[in-house]
């Protein structure tokens, strides 16, 4: 079938990182972690979403009538499991943060750090920092803990790619509606050069890029039977991180 909506080099990433969006107990956590640390070692582990689920069941009370309360990652669960292996992810909503203790030394935070503006550190019943924070400025600082950029090389997006287009593939997907970015683009035709691309593709950039598109004569429906542009995305429903919302002052 057709997934007409998809990004897919934000799946791609996506589905490389842990997954931690059903984990709210430390068991959880720990395997998931050793899970990971196995399939995929000396990585900087990135991602995470822990307590998506969890959420569902927080609005109930306890045996004794009490609001449950969201359940925090402590590095000490995990520590011996990722040794030196940075691991920087964030909980389902991006309120908190997570760093183990190597990624904690990347960004110089040891265990007498106090808290600053930018980073204010949960810590345990004995005040010791449990590695969970939040953070005023989480994407600015995230290549700080994990100890440099972690944008994937062309080699890694290659391995990102075939794992999606395996998923998508036992998902009975045959075509998809993707925007991405130019590389993914490329990728998609290095794929069908070599006979590898199992799903069509139906592209489309933003529409920043139509005056470019139109200088070059690109029209609905360029490329092949595999690869084809279909349209250009734009947004007109005035959210703000997208460009479309129009203020009678300015926002800040």
């Amino acid at each position: 079938f057709n997934d007409n909506h998809i990004h897919f080099a934000s799946a791609a990433q996506f589905f490389w990182n842990i997954q931690l969006m059903d984990v709210h107990t430390g068991g959880t956590f720990t395997e998931r972690v050793r899970e990971y640390v196995k399939l995929r070692p000396g990585e900087p582990i990135r991602g995470g979403g822990w307590g998506a689920y969890e959420q569902w069941e927080l609005g109930a009370s306890d045996a004794d009538g009490k609001p449950r309360e969201a359940w925090f990652p402590n590095r000490r669960l995990i520590d011996s499991i990722t040794g030196s292996t940075p691991m920087f992810v964030s909980r389902y909503d991006n309120a908190f943060y997570f760093a183990n203790s190597a990624a904690l030394k990347n960004a110089g935070i040891d265990e007498n750090a106090a808290d600053t503006d930018e980073i204010k550190h949960i810590r345990d019943g004995s005040g010791r920092i449990t590695g969970t924070m939040r953070l005023t400025n989480p994407r600015e600082l995230e290549a700080k803990f994990l100890g440099g950029s972690q944008d994937p090389d062309h080699r890694k997006r290659i391995l990102m790619t075939e794992n999606v287009l395996r998923m998508i593939r036992e998902a009975g997907v045959t075509s998809f509606q993707d925007i991405s970015d130019h590389e993914q683009l490329r990728l998609y035709y290095e794929f069908l050069g070599r006979g590898e691309l199992t799903a069509r593709v139906n592209y489309r950039y933003g529409i920043e890029f139509w005056p470019q598109m139109k200088a070059l004569g690109i029209k609905r429906g360029f490329g092949t039977p595999m690869i084809r542009l279909g349209a250009v995305k734009g947004h007109i429903d005035g959210i703000m991180g997208t460009s479309g919302a129009r203020f009678y002052e300015p926002y800040d």
